[in-house]
């Protein structure tokens, strides 16, 4: 069968389901049974549109709405108050009203409540069999339904609802199945309809009610609902074949039973009728008896309090003495505790100080001599050097990290990382140790598309990792080693469950040992390598992942042997992150060399009471065109700046005199003062919040690491640096001038001869006396004299036999502007 609708689209059905042509695109859309929304049936046995343009279909189960914001359907069932699943012919009469024709009769449909009301051969149908399709209205609002011989006509203005509502009444009260007579000894004494309230004991355990509504008009159609308040907590519904409701073994205690009915047209008595009822208690449940057994109970229990008290008061005595010296016991226990963990945390944080102050100078000095290119043979010393005092670093931190955690003071700071540039820093890092081993190949793979940006605890999740890697890397002497990350769906919206593996093929973890491990100092027992940990990493990794909600698990699927065929270890976590939607620019990864910045010269306060400390950051800066000044206390630094403000401060924070702290607060009591560019710069890494607190932009860790050095100057003074590719052997590297705009006059040429030779001789302190001289001769020598003295401080022989060539090369010349 086929409906055209008012917006022009046609409707067809039949055996294999519903299509929609729509015109405007000249494309069809089907529709069959099944599913959320979907048509009910694929059967369709007839379409209609009614006046409000709704779309109605007749299927072999159920009658369904289409509805076009969702492209989907709302189905009827006999459930929803239907006379049949199957719906044969649908039509509209002039009020509004649907009907439609089943196998079991014709009902009538209010689409505006979705309401029924069903007409069947007791309302003077002849039958209630139909015609599938057969459905139409006359022009005097007639409706028409063909049968298998004939048809039905009505007109459904005369079909008038009843609008009586039924009285509703008790018609029988039964005991044990047994209708309860009047009388003395019966619990009624009236009739159970005219009764205003009902007792019984608790041996009438089982009894039942039969009620009526006065409906004479069909009163086969007439429904019923029932409920005893106090037991039942909703009402229930019957029919008028089964009129009764019975109850067993209700508590005692008092009940109301309501009944309700409705018409043969479904108008209903909400009010109906009510019966109070009381279920008297069993002697034993009684008030008097309970207040007797009270009263028995509580002269026994008086008894055996007194007799109690008196030996409880003697007991108490003697706990009382025993609390005592329990107490004081405990209270030196606990003093002793307190002592023992201010005296560990005053031990780790001397040590901390103590040996980053020595760490601070050596890697310092590894960082500013490889930065000066001396030759392949000097700098790998300098890598062996500088990868020593890291590793003992790293046994400091771990020990640090561990104390933190166990006292409960590890915070994690989130901030937004580039997850790609993240992933591959960390394998760069580990590359240079995989490829020294000669047969491990490293390599990351991602099992999904990452997030761009997320936000994390970047310097605790690459901890994590990097220990992960380095111990794969460690234990694997041939094969692979492979960081796996995936990103699975999170529950949280805007968030990214990222699941990472570490994988190897190593010797593995014996099963004993998968579990110790994750304690402190616990090693697996490989003598070849145990010198080269201390037995915290994995510990630490753990505690960090269980703060980030995860947990750390290990996976060695062989036995650990010497004879076995590298099975492998594998660890895994996984950590559920916020996802930054913008994109977070990533940060130039590799390595870059700083000659110099563009603009005025910067002025530099360095504090610190360690001379090679000051010495260190002086090393680093200058030769970058910095002006260097140094204080050897707070009280010094804060008596400098007030006489001459610099740009920018280093600020030791423990120092004899004045600690960093409080010049740091005199120094932003001056309103001129409070935007100074203060930096602490500390052994102690539990000093990071409180100089925060106390007015520091940010905070550097001794050992002070160079780049993140830089990385602060480039933020705080706006810095634009020179950068070039770092030196090799045989390279030459002019350093930057401090002003790109200044102009450099040389010596006469015999003193350029002289610089020559002592250049060629390697007397660099020969250099520096000698350009001091000129200098001090000569204040408009001042800028070459600075450019020597920077390059034979960092003994740049080659650079400084170039910088002199200029000068031999023109002969007697005034000036040369750099």
């Amino acid at each position: 069968m086929m409906e055209l609708a008012a917006d022009g689209s046609v409707w067809a059905g039949g055996d294999g389901g519903l299509s929609r042509f729509d015109p405007a695109t000249h494309r069809y859309t089907n529709f069959t049974g099944g599913g959320a929304g979907g048509l009910s049936n694929s059967i369709v046995l007839d379409i209609f549109e009614d006046s409000r343009q709704v779309i109605w279909v007749a299927t072999g189960d159920g009658l369904n709405r289409f509805d076009p914001q969702t492209n989907s359907f709302t189905s009827f069932h006999k459930k929803d108050g239907l006379p049949s699943n199957q719906v044969i012919g649908i039509i509209e009469d002039l009020n509004g009203y649907l009907w439609v024709s089943t196998n079991s009769g014709i009902s009538r449909i209010d689409p505006r409540t979705n309401t029924f009301r069903n007409h069947d051969p007791g309302d003077g149908l002849v039958n209630d069999q139909f015609n599938a399709r057969i459905a139409d209205r006359t022009r005097d609002g007639r409706l028409l339904f063909g049968r298998e011989s004939g048809f039905t006509a009505f007109d459904p203005d005369t079909l008038q609802d009843n609008q009586n509502v039924p009285p509703v009444v008790l018609t029988d009260f039964q005991l044990f199945n047994e209708s309860v007579r009047l009388g003395e000894n019966s619990v009624l004494d009236v009739q159970i309809g005219l009764a205003d309230t009902l007792t019984l004991s608790h041996d009438d355990t089982v009894f039942s009610f039969e009620f009526a509504a006065l409906n004479y008009r069909r009163p086969e159609k007439n429904q019923y609902a029932y409920k005893m308040e106090g037991f039942d907590g909703d009402w229930r519904f019957t029919s008028s074949a089964r009129r009764f409701a019975t109850y067993t073994n209700l508590d005692p205690g008092s009940y109301v039973f309501r009944v309700k009915a409705s018409n043969d047209d479904g108008l209903w008595n909400e009010t109906g009728t009510a019966l109070p009822i009381t279920i008297l208690p069993p002697w034993w449940m009684t008030g008097w008896f309970r207040a007797l057994v009270a009263m028995t109970l509580l002269g026994a229990t008086a008894s055996v309090f007194l007799w109690q008290r008196r030996a409880g008061l003697r007991r108490e005595r003697v706990l009382q003495r025993l609390v005592t010296r329990r107490t004081h016991e405990l209270e030196i226990a606990r003093d002793e505790a307190d002592a023992a963990n201010k005296a560990k945390s005053l031990f780790l944080s001397s040590m901390s100080h103590e040996l980053r102050t020595p760490l601070n100078g050596i890697l310092g000095y590894a960082q500013v001599l490889k930065r000066r290119g001396l030759g392949s043979a000097v700098d790998s010393g300098l890598d062996i050097i500088h990868q020593s005092a890291a590793h003992l670093l790293t046994v400091i931190n771990d020990i640090l990290d561990l104390s933190k955690i166990e006292a409960g003071k590890l915070d994690l700071y989130p901030r937004e990382v580039n997850l790609p540039v993240f992933l591959r820093t960390i394998i760069a890092i580990v590359r240079a140790r995989a490829e020294a081993k000669g047969g491990v190949d490293l390599s990351l793979e991602a099992l999904s598309p990452l997030p761009e940006t997320v936000t994390a605890d970047e310097t605790r999740l690459r901890q994590v990792l990097l220990n992960l890697l380095d111990n794969a890397v460690k234990f694997t002497d041939a094969g692979a080693v492979t960081l796996t990350v995936d990103s699975k769906p999170a529950h949280l919206p805007g968030h990214a469950r990222l699941s990472f593996e570490v994988r190897d093929s190593g010797k593995g973890i014996p099963p004993g040992m998968q579990a110790l491990i994750f304690e402190p100092f616990a090693q697996v027992p490989d003598t070849e390598r145990l010198a080269e940990g201390t037995g915290l990493g994995l510990p630490i990794c753990r505690k960090i992942l269980q703060m980030m909600g995860s947990d750390l698990a290990v996976e060695s699927p062989s036995p650990y042997s010497q004879a076995s065929e590298a099975p492998g270890s594998v660890f895994r976590f996984e950590v559920l992150l916020p996802v930054v939607e913008r994109a977070l620019a990533p940060q130039t990864s590799g390595a870059r060399h700083i000659a110099g910045y563009r603009g005025t010269r910067r002025r530099i306060l360095v504090v610190d009471d360690k001379q090679q400390n000051r010495q260190v950051l002086t090393d680093m800066l200058a030769p970058l065109g910095f002006s260097i000044e140094t204080a050897v206390n707070g009280q010094d630094a804060v008596s400098a700046v007030l006489a001459d403000p610099p740009d920018m401060v280093l600020m030791d924070l423990v120092m004899p005199v004045m600690t960093g702290f409080e010049a740091i607060r005199q120094i932003r009591q001056n309103e001129a003062l409070r935007e100074l560019p203060i930096v602490a710069v500390s052994a102690s890494v539990l000093d990071l919040n409180e100089s925060l607190k106390v007015g520091c932009q940010d905070f550097l860790a001794k050992p002070v690491s160079f780049d993140k050095l830089m990385e602060v100057l480039e933020e705080l003074l706006k810095l634009d640096w020179i950068v070039r590719d770092a030196p090799r052997d045989g390279d030459a590297v002019l350093p930057a001038p401090a002003d790109s705009d200044r102009i450099v006059t040389p010596p006469p040429l015999t003193d350029i001869a002289l610089l020559r030779g002592l250049v060629e001789d390697g007397d660099m302190r020969g250099v520096i006396a000698c350009a001091a001289r000129l200098a001090e001769d000569r204040p408009d020598l001042s800028a070459f004299s600075e450019a020597v003295t920077q390059m034979a401080t960092r003994f740049e022989d080659r650079n400084l036999l170039s910088f002199i060539a200029k000068f031999e090369a023109e002969g007697e010349v005034d000036e040369y502007r750099a």
